[in-house]
């Protein structure tokens, strides 16, 4: 009787899924909000422009800097615990805010990868070949 020869299923590199996993989370983290600077004229009325619980980078006439939440919006201040900031005192600010385009644009790419890495991972264990992944 012959005997088979017998056959190991190639692997994908053990590396691939936690550097996917990485690149997937830092991207999940970079993509979510953005800095909008606020113009001059948006100072008039802040509640227009500022929401609770944005936070907010601000400098100010005397030319301190501010950072922090917005506990509370005037129209005429930022409120954020027992400081209060006017607008009048504002010279730039900017806000920090979810960006909601980014955020499921990101959210589609990471389960995309996530996705691939699967099917990568499916594929090599059972002796497919991928391309980029080598033999």
């Amino acid at each position: 009787m012959k005997s088979t020869p017998s056959f190991s299923a190639p692997r994908a590199p053990r590396c691939i899924l936690p550097f996917a996993a990485i690149i997937s989370v830092a991207l999940l983290f970079a993509g979510c909000t953005s800095m909008q600077t606020v113009s001059p004229s948006g100072l008039g009325n802040l509640t227009a422009v500022v929401r609770v619980d944005d936070q907010v980078d601000c400098t100010l006439a005397d030319g301190t800097h501010a950072r922090f939440t917005v506990t509370a919006v005037e129209p005429a201040a930022l409120v954020s615990g027992t400081r209060r900031v006017a607008a009048a005192d504002i010279v730039q600010l900017e806000v920090k805010r979810v960006d909601a385009v980014k955020t499921a644009g990101v959210v589609v790419g990471v389960a995309g990868v996530a996705a691939l890495s699967a099917a990568a991972a499916h594929r090599a264990t059972n002796g497919i070949t991928i391309g980029f992944l080598g033999k």
